[in-house]
């Protein structure tokens, strides 16, 4: 065996033993959280029971998660473009009911094709 190899193998094999199972876990649990965010979207919510129950589901189980902040992608409420006002008005407001009720944390929001109206 050369030389170079016998000191390559024995550096290897003293790092192998140095990184431990045990202590690569103690590593990772002292290891803290930085940033956990939640991503939402195309939710699609309309003014029927089914749809506000599902939003409410997903509500709660994304705070549940405790994440620093929501980010909602957009596509909130069924659509927007093919609705009269008083259609649209009545899925943002099913919107707006449930987030009221089922979301504590920060929510930032991009706004979806299905969100306008009037355009």
């Amino acid at each position: 065996m050369k030389r170079r190899n016998f000191i390559g193998n024995l550096s290897a094999l003293s790092l192998a033993t140095s990184l431990s199972p045990s202590s690569v876990l103690e590593e990772s649990a002292k290891k803290k959280r930085v940033l956990k965010v939640a991503w939402l979207s195309d939710v699609h919510v309309k003014p029927t029971e089914v749809a506000e129950s599902g939003m409410r589901k997903a509500f709660r189980h994304a705070n549940q998660q405790r994440p620093d902040f929501i980010i909602n992608g957009g596509d909130s409420i069924m659509d927007g473009l093919a609705a009269d006002k008083d259609r649209t008005k009545a899925q943002w407001n099913v919107w707006n009911k449930v987030i009221n009720e089922e979301n504590k944390l920060p929510m930032f929001h991009c706004i979806g094709n299905h969100d306008v109206w009037g355009w």
